[in-house]
């Protein structure tokens, strides 16, 4: 996979191809990370090819894995690394959206990757008892057939009792939370602008390339406009902390003025038409 990475960076995409399908291949067999690893190496390779719907799939496919599997990372090291990866795989299908899809496909990868994020489990125990013994069999077993894999041994008898107790946990997961596991709750973009009326709009910003993107949804249409950059608003916004604690200090003439000098500049800004992008001729 870092090979890959490499070969992309330089521009050598032949050698990437070649080290990407190598690590591509696990995206449909072993641990949940190393399927998760194997997805976002196919959207790499899918990327490099051109084909935005393929860059897409393979997101999808990878973010299902972790939505089904974030129980069996129960250690906060893996997890941690799944993030990482569940957070590349958001990005790429995000750019993949900006390119061929338009705002109202950003806006549902956008929503997607919120909402997986959101919902991760947190890293203490289970309280259910039959989980708790289930996830540390896993483990154990799983440790067992990585230093098995790391020496050069094939260990289909680990692997197999792996897969067995990924699939007792995630039945007993979604039990416990009473869902299935395509419950059709998918973030629906009509149905928001829907319920959002004529009256009422909703803002959501996306990070992508270090650039904000603004999602102004209402009306029956999703538009893009272009903020900036993130670094300039995170400026922005340790000056408005700046100012905020010169205002909790009564008696600053000076801290007042600051503010008030900042404010008429906001509102400058605010009455600015914003720049509408040439990427969102589709909404």
């Amino acid at each position: 996979m870092l090979a890959g990475r490499i070969a992309l960076d330089l521009g050598r995409t032949a050698e990437a191809e070649r080290h990407l399908a190598l690590a591509a291949r696990s995206r449909h067999g072993g641990q949940p990370l190393a399927r998760l690893t194997g997805w976002s190496a196919q959207a790499l390779r899918a990327r490099a090819a051109g084909s935005p719907r393929g860059v897409l799939e393979a997101c999808r496919r990878g973010l299902d894995v972790l939505d089904d599997h974030r129980m069996t990372l129960g250690a906060s090291e893996l997890r941690a690394r799944a993030t990482a990866q569940g957070a590349e795989l958001a990005a790429l299908a995000q750019r993949a959206s900006l390119v061929s899809g338009g705002p109202r496909r950003l806006l549902v990868w956008s929503e997607r990757w919120r909402a997986t994020a959101l919902s991760a489990p947190p890293t203490r125990p289970p309280a259910d008892r039959a989980l708790l013994s289930g996830m540390t069999a896993y483990r154990e077993i799983a440790a067992r057939a990585e230093e098995a894999r790391m020496e050069g041994r094939t260990v289909p008898a680990l692997e197999r009792e792996q897969r067995r107790l990924e699939r007792e946990i995630r039945s007993r997961t979604l039990h416990m939370r009473g869902e299935a596991p395509d419950d059709g709750d998918r973030f629906d973009v009509g149905r928001l602008l829907a319920r959002l009326g004529d009256d009422t709009s909703l803002v959501e910003l996306a990070v992508l390339d270090g650039r904000v993107q603004v999602l102004l949804c209402g009306r029956g249409r999703v538009r893009r406009f272009e903020a900036g950059l993130l670094a300039a608003a995170e400026t922005e916004a340790e000056h408005v902390q700046a100012g905020l604690r010169r205002l909790a200090h009564p008696g600053r003439g000076r801290g007042c003025r600051w503010w008030r000098r900042r404010a008429d500049g906001w509102r400058s800004c605010c009455s600015a038409r914003p720049r509408r992008s040439s990427a969102t001729a589709r909404w």
